[in-house]
């Protein structure tokens, strides 16, 4: 017995010890990307609101969902409905996650979609001052694509300075019909509402306390995930329901993204560099965020199938439980690392950044920097 105590104390320590760690590593990281959309404008757009989103759920889980995981697995003698609210909030952040890569998935799939390309002869005219305030910056880029928001097109040239003939267009004014302003902030708190409603749902009774006679006595337990959550609930309802589901229309709206981009890229005006430019960036960004996907999926099915396993009788090593939660706890630090190594524009104000911090330069100073860094 005392060397099992021992055993079980030094992989507590272990377990606490990394979810520190993962913590600590998802906080700094997810502010970081929050801070990089601050400073950059090129980057406050509809895909990045969303983002953002997503960084703000895997906050929560570095602030609230680790240190709840931590007493929980220390089991903790409270309340019964206290420790499950406690299990509710490792729930509700986890479908905002998803919920709100769904949300990027459908923002990408409507900018692919409803992006058609205009006639290169189609006369287009510009104040001066859309073009002053279009063409700032053009001079630390110059020999690169440029791609600008002007009104509702999309205008591609690797020229730094207009060109005398039209350039080619994009427009995209269905795709900014359907993604207003109000809109948007109308589908992030949907998506925080399901969230919340789908993670609390065992607060008004799908429950061990209604279920199970031993718990229909009890006021207070230690605390232990399988002690007040209905493995039924976790399995048919939180898992297939509103994470398995979820992530198959996913990989068919990237599936579908992917297929709309070849084909526009294999049509006959596959020949001009704008268009090549323009859907060659879409593709990158798509892949970069179907790369959060996978590796969301692949941090948190591990986790599900134990649920599974764990809910048709089976017997799953504690250790083997303990490492899927980490895994899917690691998976709100690898978003940054992500955005760092595949999207240019947050690698260059990521480095703007720490620069500033190490010599103590304001943030407002990066600005004008950062608009030069822009696409």
């Amino acid at each position: 017995m005392p060397v099992n105590s021992t055993t079980m104390s030094l992989a507590n320590i272990t377990y606490i010890t990394v979810e520190i760690l993962i913590g600590l590593c998802a906080i700094v990281g997810n502010v970081l990307v929050i801070w990089v959309v601050k400073l950059n404008p090129s980057l406050q757009t509809t895909t990045f609101y969303f983002i953002v989103s997503l960084a703000l759920a895997d906050i929560a889980v570095g602030v609230l969902v680790m240190p709840l995981a931590v007493v929980i697995s220390l089991g903790i003698t409270v309340h019964f409905y206290s420790c499950l609210l406690m299990t509710c909030l490792l729930l509700i952040f986890t479908h905002a996650s998803i919920m709100s890569l769904l949300a990027i998935a459908v923002d990408r799939y409507l900018r692919v979609k409803l992006t058609v390309r205009r006639s290169q002869e189609t006369p287009v005219t510009f104040t001066s001052q859309e073009l002053k305030n279009s063409w700032a910056g053009s001079e630390a880029v110059s020999g690169v694509y440029k791609h600008l928001t002007l009104g509702n097109y999309y205008w591609s040239t690797v020229d730094p300075i207009p060109a005398v003939n039209s350039p080619t267009l994009f427009h995209s004014n269905r795709y900014r019909r359907i993604t207003t302003q109000r809109r948007i902030w109308l589908a992030l708190g949907l998506c925080w509402l399901v969230s919340f409603l789908v993670g609390l749902t065992p607060m008004f009774g799908w429950n061990m306390k209604l279920t199970s006679e031993y718990h229909r006595n009890i006021t207070f337990l230690p605390c232990q995930f399988r002690s007040v959550m209905r493995m039924d609930y976790m399995v048919y309802f939180s898992f297939f329901t509103w994470i398995f589901i979820p992530l198959v229309v996913m990989c068919a709206i990237y599936l579908d993204i992917f297929y709309i981009i070849r084909n526009k890229l294999s049509q006959n005006f596959s020949s001009s560099k704008e268009t090549g430019a323009f859907y060659g960036r879409e593709f990158k960004t798509a892949k970069s965020l179907f790369l959060v996907l996978f590796l969301f999926a692949l941090s948190w099915l591990p986790l599900s199938i134990i649920n599974c396993i764990t809910y048709f009788n089976g017997e799953v090593p504690q250790v083997v439980l303990n490492l899927g939660i980490l895994l899917s706890h690691a998976n709100s630090m690898m978003n940054p690392i992500v955005y760092a190594y595949k999207i240019r524009k947050f690698k260059e104000t990521y480095l703007l950044i720490l620069k500033a911090c190490v010599v103590c330069q304001p943030s407002d100073s990066l600005d004008p920097s950062i608009e030069q860094a822009s696409e």
